[in-house]
């Protein structure tokens, strides 16, 4: 009878583990918008083909600013109201030329950053394209991560006469291709300075999270994000659940956990025991993998509710849509300025996308997916206030 009474006993202890233990996306809550940013495009003007965007003040107005690559112009509009500003164009050729756009940082109407599609140069001109200053970064494969690379993903950063880069195609441990040398994770550095002034780049004294050096992974989905939060800079990576906040001012770095609670029950992008499991070399089955993990996107910070937004992606259901092929289930981590947990959210699949969010005194801002194939000409973008 003991033994009985003892079997129950347990299988109603590991029952409740279990039950404790489950998880489901069906128990993330849904946010709803309070309230529409909308802004109406021109006839030559995508709303979704690369679009990169920008808010800023002007004459003490905020300005939304939206930069279409395919036709290297800047359109201005007023936040939150949408209403045309004015645009300017920029050329692509001449003593003047910027190339082809594919990314620019608006510090002023007299400094205005461009990246191109080619990631050596970058360039600086004003609002007016009246003068141009042309930096070049010298990247070879031989330098691969050692001098810093432009790339549009993680953006640009201008603080105190230095622009501060992320280098995307930096080596670390974890990659099939890393040299012997960079099999020590001490020498995997993400962060670049480069001075404007002297035009020479140094490294910061930043290195990609351990779980870099413990797994293989292909770079190609790899992702850094970083945003100037004061004098601060805040890091967040695609492949770990590190945070790091760096101060450029004294060199130190404070290295934050933020986590995914059900984390635990999804395949994570890139952890593999050996090269095969993660790097085939058809393309396709690297991308099945990456839409069948789970992994973490950007993560902004919004000054005017002290809060984190972190943007995590989901594995893509197996279900046929016209949906952009790399578009996966959006979820979103909310943290309050000491990066405690407020809540988890589910933003769908299909309905929106993290690439063009931004933070406003309004709230989080989040790109509708939906509106832009439903509205050719216009873009629509839903603000969430978490702070209520």
């Amino acid at each position: 009878m003991k033994n009985k009474l003892y079997l129950f006993c347990s299988l109603i202890f590991i029952a409740s583990l279990t039950s404790c233990s489950y998880f489901s996306k069906k128990d993330l809550t849904v946010p709803l918008p309070i309230q529409a940013f909308r802004i109406q495009l021109d006839e030559v003007t995508s709303n979704f083909g690369g679009n990169r965007i920008q808010l800023v003040k002007i004459d003490g107005k905020e300005v939304f600013i939206l930069m279409n690559p395919l036709v290297n112009k800047l359109i201005f509009y007023n936040y939150p109201s949408g209403e045309y500003v004015m645009e300017k164009s920029f050329q692509k050729e001449g003593p003047l030329g910027v190339g082809d756009i594919a990314s620019f940082y608006f510090n002023n109407s007299d400094s205005l950053f461009f990246t191109g599609k080619n990631p050596n140069f970058l360039y600086l001109t004003n609002i007016d394209n009246s003068f141009l200053t042309r930096y070049s970064f010298n990247f070879t494969k031989e330098n691969r991560g050692k001098i810093p690379v432009l790339t549009d993903e993680s953006g640009i950063i201008f603080f105190k006469n230095s622009i501060y880069l992320t280098n995307l195609m930096a080596y670390v441990p974890g990659m099939s291709s890393a040299p012997i040398e960079y099999k020590d994770l001490s020498n995997s550095f993400f962060s670049f300075t480069f001075d404007l002034k002297s035009e020479t780049s140094s490294y910061n004294n930043l290195i990609f999270p351990q779980v870099y050096g413990n797994s293989i992974y292909p770079d190609y989905f790899n992702t850094i994000s970083q945003q100037l939060i004061n004098d601060q800079i805040l890091y967040s990576f695609g492949l770990s659940d590190s945070i790091i906040l760096y101060s450029p001012s004294n060199n130190k770095k404070n290295q934050h956990l933020v986590k995914f609670s059900g984390e635990s029950h999804y395949k994570k992008l890139a952890l593999a025991e050996k090269i095969e499991d993660i790097r085939p070399d058809n393309e396709s089955e690297q991308l099945d993998l990456f839409l069948n993990s789970f992994n973490y996107k950007r993560t902004l910070y919004d000054q005017y509710k002290r809060l984190y937004y972190r943007f995590i992606e989901f594995p893509k259901p197996d279900v046929n849509n016209s949906f952009p092929q790399r578009m996966k289930p959006l979820g979103l981590i909310v943290l309050d300025d000491q990066f405690n947990l407020i809540g988890e959210y589910d933003l769908g699949y299909g309905k929106y996308t993290s690439v063009n969010a931004f933070v406003s005194e309004q709230g989080l801002n989040i790109l509708n997916y939906e509106k832009i194939i439903t509205e050719e000409s216009s873009i629509t973008f839903d603000i969430f206030d978490f702070s209520m």
